[in-house]
């Protein structure tokens, strides 16, 4: 018998030093409209702005350790070979991201991607709405630090931000298409 769970929750998974070290680099990033698994711009579904570091950063490789301990803690036994990128966030007043998954499941590609890694950049205090919400799954609250790896073809969303700014960093943990 198992035990399946659809996230995986560290609340002091990033120290707040660590974080210094990214904030002065985020700061460097040139933030554009957010795009869509796809690769297309639909503000109706997101209204944001982000940029990624690189699949070799060394912000990317923290991230990816947190899917591959998720993956193994959780079981989801999902076969990963390396991570993506990481993409930094950004939400402003009326900004959000509406339900969707991290995957598109009939892609041609022969990876996928198969468990998505959030941590929250800044402290909610600075911002007002921004929740992040799991379909089926009660989302723990998130603060400065806070990790949350779930497997990615899971719907999630954040909900509008009503005032200030919320930043987050996603990765993405790739492997065969084959799940």
């Amino acid at each position: 018998m198992s035990t399946f769970y659809p996230c995986w929750f560290w609340e002091n998974g990033i120290s707040d030093s660590v974080l210094q070290i990214l904030d002065a680099e985020v700061k460097q990033l040139e933030l554009k409209p957010g795009e869509l698994v796809h690769g297309n711009i639909d503000l109706s579904v997101r209204n944001s702005n982000s940029n990624a570091f690189p699949s070799y950063h060394w912000f990317t490789g923290v991230m990816y350790n947190f899917a591959v301990h998720a993956n193994r803690e959780a079981g989801w036994q999902r076969t990963l070979e390396f991570p993506e990128v990481t993409q930094i966030a950004e939400y402003g007043p009326d900004q959000y991201y509406k339900w969707h998954t991290d995957m598109e499941p009939f892609s041609l590609d022969p990876y996928a991607r198969k468990i998505t890694v959030i941590c929250l950049l800044n402290d909610p205090s600075e911002f007002e709405g921004g929740d992040f919400e799991i379909e089926f799954a009660q989302a723990p609250k998130l603060k400065r630090g806070s990790v949350i790896a779930f497997t990615s073809n899971l719907r999630h969303q954040v909900t509008p931000v009503t005032s200030g700014k919320r930043m987050s960093a996603t990765c993405w943990a790739v492997g065969p298409q084959k799940w």
